[in-house]
C-alpha cells in the first residue's frame, strides 16, 4: 500500500522533538506524570485484561526505541502493488507520520502519507510538507474568511507558516511572541502588525489592531503555563474562536469563556486520517465528498501554497 523512498531530506520539528526527547528522559513517574491521558489508558486496558498483562504491554512499549522526525522528501525507489496507479519509480515525493518520514535513509511510506511535489518546489523546501499541514489544518479549524481578523500566539516554525497561511486565505494577521526577532519576521512573512510579550502592552495593541477582538487566536506557543489560552480569551472577539495546537496548559478561564462564549479546539496535528490505523496503513482514503481535507489533501495544498509563492519556507 505504499512506496520505498530514499531520503534526500528530513525536517526536525524543534518543539516536538524536543518534547519526545524529554520525554524519553523522564523516570516511570515523570511519564506518568507528563503523559496522564496513557496512565488512563494503561488503566483501562488493566480492568480487562488484568495489572500482569498491562504491566507487560506498558513495560514493551517503553523499552521500543521511537525513530525521530515525521516530514521528509526523497525519491521513490520502489512501489507497492497498491500504489502503482499513482506513483512510479523516481518520483520526488514529500512524506509524513511517525516512524515513516522519519531521520533515515530508507523509508517505507503508505501512500495515504505520501504526494508528489510539484515541479518548481524544491526538495529541502518539500521535506516541511507535514509540518505545514499542522500549521494549515490549525488555521482551517479557525475558520478564517476573507477579511478576518486572526491573532497567532507564539511565532516558531509553526507560527510563521501559519501566518503566511492565514495571509494567503485573505485574513489581517496580527503576530505575539516573547521573542523581538520573532515578531519582526512574522511582519515580513505578512503580519500586518504584532506584539512583544513583556516588553509591549498586548492587550493595548490588540484592541487597537481589532477594537472588536479577534474572530480567531490560534496559539502556537509551547509552555507550561495557562497564560497564552487566558491572553486569547481577553482578546478574542463575543462568540469567537481559539485554536491551541501548542503546548499550552489548558486551563480555562472560564468566566471569560462564558461571557464571551467563546469556541475552544485542539487540533489533532496535520489533519483526518493522522492516528487512524487504516488511513495511515494506506489501505483506507476517506471519500473526497465527505472528508474534503485529509492529512495528505493537506499536504498538497501547502506545497502548491510554497509553488505559488504565498508561502516561503
Amino acid at each position: 500500500n505504499g512506496v520505498i523512498v530514499r531520503t534526500l531530506y528530513s525536517a526536525i520539528s524543534i518543539g516536538t522533538e524536543t518534547l519526545m526527547i524529554g520525554l524519553a528522559k523522564k523516570s516511570l513517574l515523570g511519564k506518568a506524570l507528563e503523559r496522564p491521558d496513557l496512565v488512563k489508558q494503561a488503566i483501562d486496558f488493566a480492568k480487562n485484561e488484568g495489572i500482569i498483562n498491562a504491566y507487560r504491554l506498558a513495560m514493551t512499549k517503553l523499552s521500543e526505541p521511537t525513530p525521530m522526525g515525521y516530514s521528509s522528501s526523497g525519491l521513490v525507489e520502489e512501489v507497492g502493488k497498491y500504489a502503482e496507479d499513482e506513483f512510479q519509480e523516481g518520483d520526488l515525493v514529500a512524506c509524513a507520520g511517525h516512524g515513516y518520514a522519519c531521520h533515515a535513509e530508507l523509508t517505507y511510506v503508505p501512500k495515504t502519507l505520501c504526494v508528489k511535489v510539484p515541479d518548481g518546489v524544491k526538495p529541502e523546501h518539500a521535506a516541511f510538507a507535514n509540518i505545514g499541514s499542522i500549521a494549515l489544518h490549525s488555521i482551517r479549524l479557525a475558520k478564517p474568511e476573507i477579511g478576518s481578523l486572526i491573532a497567532i500566539i507564539g511565532l516558531g516554525l509553526l507560527g510563521q507558516l501559519a501566518v503566511q497561511i492565514a495571509r494567503a486565505a485573505g485574513c489581517s494577521v496580527f503576530g505575539v511572541d516573547i521573542v523581538p526577532e520573532k515578531v519582526e519576521l512574522a511582519k515580513k512573512l505578512g503580519a500586518e502588525a504584532g506584539a512583544i510579550v513583556g516588553k509591549e502592552d498586548v492587550e493595548v495593541k490588540a484592541q487597537a489592531f481589532a477594537p472588536k477582538g479577534f474572530d480567531s487566536v490560534v496559539i502556537f506557543a509551547s509552555t507550561k503555563s495557562s497564560q497564552p489560552i487566558e491572553l486569547a480569551a481577553k482578546i478574542v472577539r463575543e462568540k469567537g474562536r481559539i485554536v491551541a495546537p501548542g503546548w499550552v496548559k489548558l486551563k480555562l478561564p472560564r468566566n471569560l469563556f462564558y461571557d464571551k462564549e467563546i469556541d475552544f479546539v485542539v487540533p489533532r496535528s496535520s489533519g483526518p486520517g493522522l492516528y487512524d490505523l487504516k488511513y495511515e496503513s494506506g489501505s483506507l482514503d476517506y471519500p473526497y465528498p465527505y472528508v474534503r481535507w485529509t492529512v495528505k489533501r493537506n499536504m498538497e495544498t501547502f506545497l502548491h501554497l510554497v509553488k505559488r509563492g504565498d508561502v516561503r519556507i
